[in-house]
């Protein structure tokens, strides 16, 4: 797994969060919900806005939810305790039931 530089990552989150506003000038709040939720995971948190996500916006985030997810970036829901720990199933044995 490679983990992206801290700089790399703080670049992203402020072209995000341009977007973001941009989209938001131009009345396009589905869009800047989006990017909302992006920067959000960017910081390793998913923010409760993901529930309002419509149509195409909530198919791409389903898409790069399950990327992210095998990729070990943990994350933790926003309003929510329990933090989710991104871990490869590939690491995780699978269990065999004996009819033993």
């Amino acid at each position: 797994m490679v983990m992206p530089n801290e700089k790399a990552v703080n670049e992203l989150k402020e072209k995000v969060r341009y977007l973001e506003r941009s989209l938001v000038q131009e009345g396009k709040t589905d869009a800047a919900r989006f990017m909302l939720i992006i920067g959000g995971m960017l910081d390793h948190t998913v923010p409760a806005e993901k529930d309002e996500l419509d149509h195409v916006y909530k198919a791409a985030f389903l898409k790069i939810w399950n990327i992210v997810e095998d990729s070990g970036w943990p994350l933790k829901f926003e309003n929510e305790e329990i933090s989710q720990e991104m871990v490869d199933d590939d690491l995780i044995p699978p269990v065999v039931h004996s009819p033993y």
